[in-house]
């Protein structure tokens, strides 16, 4: 009779709670694997983890059949003109005499044009290709076809010029004084590479770059565009302007990105002054409880969610809070200092930090016991 009562209470009770307590876990990981699967996340994944770029590039080639059809083609006249080389320097082909001295010049750019239009397809193939942005991978063939396009002009051009190495040489000078003339846009487009390549940032991030915070609107050749957030005021509230800076800057200036896709959430703090004798545990619990209000019951589960795609990437997550926190610090005064830690969306931190402020200081006056500075010793 014992022994049925006990299954009975296990089948009613412990088992449920069982079936809830794995349910959520296959949720939160099924959560977290859809957080992996999502492009700006595995972008972000490739950036920092090379296994994880090796593995990318070892599941699939990306090529398609004109690609491949075109390599082919560049490799079968790279080996062809290599045979005829190799011959017309043994006298195995008959040429007249007239044609003897422009020969070498034309198979020796023959080669090396077929050889830089194979280096080409290459990195379009095994580079490019695997870039899933459709604007990234555009802005990055028209980079390579202008540098292949340049070099074999250069090639063509030692080919029919009778002192190739005049010319060559005469070009050189040209381009290093346009190089000193045109310095600043040379720079912003080799920023704007850099940019396409590495992502530092993306349309639509908040980001700081020098004394400049904003949220990225426009990413051109020269030059990226921000919408102001602060600028000449107090608050994290947008300015009204607008700001452009010189892709050039970001190549010796530290850039600070507030909305990074492997944790889109970034750590607020306020400082609240309390005398030595308040009820801390008391205190602690109110404004903990307060703040878990006002940034949402999901946000400790989306972290968790993060915290696990973040150990992939090399992060101790273990610091890592998943909601708020309160600690205690001695004041430069008389007073205490109540220092709430809670995370937020960065674009919510202004507003979530008045909501949260606001209710603390509306719950709190209420307290007999938990007082805040007034007259002379505020």
């Amino acid at each position: 009779m014992a022994r049925k009562f006990v299954n009975l209470i296990f089948i009613l009770v412990v088992l449920p709670i069982l079936e809830e307590y794995f349910l959520k876990m296959d949720t939160g990981s099924k959560h977290s694997e859809e957080l992996r699967q999502q492009k700006d996340v595995q972008d972000a994944l490739k950036e920092l983890d090379s296994n994880y770029r090796e593995r990318k590039n070892q599941t699939h080639l990306i090529a398609s059949t004109s690609e491949r059809f075109y390599l082919t083609v560049y490799i079968s006249i790279f080996v062809g003109l290599i045979i005829v080389h190799f011959a017309f320097h043994l006298d195995q082909l008959r040429i007249e005499e007239k044609y003897l001295p422009i020969m070498p010049h034309i198979i020796t750019g023959g080669i090396s044009v077929s050889l830089i239009l194979i280096i080409g397809s290459l990195i379009k193939i095994l580079y490019i290709n695997e870039i899933r942005d459709k604007g990234t991978r555009f802005n990055l063939t028209r980079v390579l076809r202008f540098f292949i396009g340049t070099i074999l002009f250069l090639i063509i051009l030692s080919i029919f010029y009778a002192n190739w190495y005049t010319a060559v040489v005469s070009l050189g000078l040209l381009s290093i004084i346009l190089g000193f003339a045109l310095q600043t846009p040379i720079l912003s487009f080799i920023g704007w590479i850099y940019i396409v390549i590495r992502r530092p940032f993306k349309i639509g991030d908040r980001i700081r770059v020098g004394d400049n915070e904003g949220d990225v609107i426009d990413i051109d050749y020269l030059d990226t565009t921000m919408w102001e957030i602060k600028g000449n005021l107090s608050t994290d509230h947008p300015s009204g302007r607008i700001i452009r800076f010189p892709n050039s800057s970001i190549l010796n200036t530290s850039i600070f990105n507030y909305s990074w896709a492997l944790f889109p959430f970034i750590f607020d703090e306020i400082i609240f002054y309390v005398p030595y004798d308040s009820e801390l545990d008391e205190l602690a619990t109110i404004i903990k409880e307060i703040a878990s209000g006002e940034i949402g019951t999901n946000i400790g589960s989306e972290i968790r969610d993060y915290k696990i795609i973040l150990r992939q990437a090399h992060v101790d997550d273990n610091n890592i809070d998943e909601g708020p926190e309160i600690s205690f610090k001695p004041g430069d005064n008389m007073w205490l200092q109540a220092i709430l830690t809670y995370p937020v969306h960065p674009k919510d931190e202004r507003k979530i930090k008045t909501l949260i402020t606001e209710k603390i200081l509306q719950r709190l006056n209420y307290k007999g016991n938990i007082y805040f500075p007034s007259g002379n010793g505020r």
